[in-house]
C-alpha cells in the first residue's frame, strides 16, 4: 500500500493480481482496490472485495491488536446514510451539530437563514453584558473552542460555513464580544439547517476505469448496494496500538468525488 500525498493519514492499495491465495480478482477484470483513512487509533477500510478486506485485517493482526467494528455506521462524528433505491449516500453531522447547540444552550434558539448578518464587516462595539455567561478571562479560550468546532464542520460536511469559519479564525488571538456574537450567529444558522448533508451520487460511465466502476459501499444494515458498481465493503476498525505510518512510504492521490449539499427529509 502507498500513502496519499495530499493527506498522509490516507493509504491506498491497488492490485492487478491477488495478494494472497484467499483473495480472488473481481469477475469484471478490474483491479482490487483498498482505501484506508486513519485517525489516531481509528481506521476505515473501503474496498471492492470482502476477501481482500479480511486478508488486510488478518495481516494487521499479526502485529497489532485489531477490533473489527463491523459495517460502517459512524466515523469521527460523521453519520453515514444510504438511499438503497436511488444508489446514493450522505455524510451528515446533524448529531454533532445538536451536541454543539446543547453545549451552548441554543437547542431551542431562534434560527437564522444566513451564517452571518448582512453587515458583519461593519462591526460596532458590543454593548456591556452582551454575553453574561462568558467572563473576560474565558472569552479567548471559549471563542477559540467554538471557532475550532465550526472549522471541523466546515472541512467535513458543511462547506457552506467555510468562509465564515475561516473569517472568524482570523481573530483567534484577540477576539472581542462582537466576534463572539458573530460566531454564535453561525450556531443559530446551523440550528435551522441541521438536516444539510453532503450527498454523493456517482453515476456509472462505460469509459471510466474499472476502479471507478467497482467502488461501492456496504450498508450498515448488512445489505449491499451499488454506489458506482459492484459489491464492496466499508468497515471501521479500531487499532489498539499505533500503526506507524512510516512503515508505508510512497505517493498516491485519491480520485476525487464531487460532493454537493442536499437536504434530508
Amino acid at each position: 500500500m502507498i500513502r496519499c500525498k495530499v493527506d498522509h493519514r490516507v493509504f491506498f492499495g491497488r492490485w492487478v493480481s491477488p495478494p494472497d491465495s484467499s483473495v480472488s480478482m473481481p469477475l469484471d477484470g478490474s483491479p482490487l482496490v483498498l482505501y484506508v483513512p486513519l485517525h489516531v487509533d481509528d481506521g476505515l477500510a473501503v474496498t471492492n472485495s470482502t476477501p481482500l478486506y479480511l486478508w488486510f485485517i488478518q495481516t494487521l493482526k499479526r502485529r497489532l491488536l485489531i477490533v473489527d467494528m463491523g459495517p460502517c455506521k459512524k466515523f469521527l462524528n460523521l453519520l453515514l446514510i444510504r438511499d438503497h433505491a436511488n444508489c446514493r449516500a450522505w455524510l451528515s453531522s446533524h448529531i454533532y451539530v445538536a451536541e454543539l447547540l446543547e453545549e451552548w444552550n441554543l437547542t431551542t434558539c431562534k434560527t437564522a437563514i444566513t451564517p452571518f448578518p448582512s453587515k458583519h464587516l461593519d462591526l460596532s462595539p458590543a454593548p456591556l453584558n452582551t454575553i453574561p455567561d462568558v467572563s473576560d478571562a474565558e472569552l479567548i479560550p471559549k471563542y477559540q473552542h467554538l471557532v475550532g468546532c465550526l472549522l471541523y464542520l466546515a472541512i467535513t460536511t458543511r462547506p457552506d460555513i467555510s468562509y465564515y469559519a475561516m473569517w472568524l479564525g482570523q481573530y483567534n488571538t484577540k477576539p472581542n464580544c462582537s466576534h463572539f456574537l458573530l460566531a454564535k450567529h453561525v450556531l443559530h444558522y446551523l440550528a435551522g439547517t441541521k438536516t444539510l448533508a453532503l450527498s454523493f451520487g456517482v453515476r456509472y460511465h462505460p469509459h471510466w476505469p474499472g476502479t471507478c466502476k467497482t467502488l461501492v459501499v456496504r450498508t450498515w444494515t448488512g445489505h449491499q448496494i451499488p454506489w458506482t458498481g459492484r459489491a464492496s465493503r466499508a468497515t471501521p476498525f479500531s487499532l489498539k496500538v499505533h500503526w506507524s505510518p512510516g512503515q508505508l512510504s510512497s505517493r498516491s492521490i485519491l480520485p476525487s468525488l464531487r460532493p454537493k449539499l442536499n437536504i434530508m427529509r
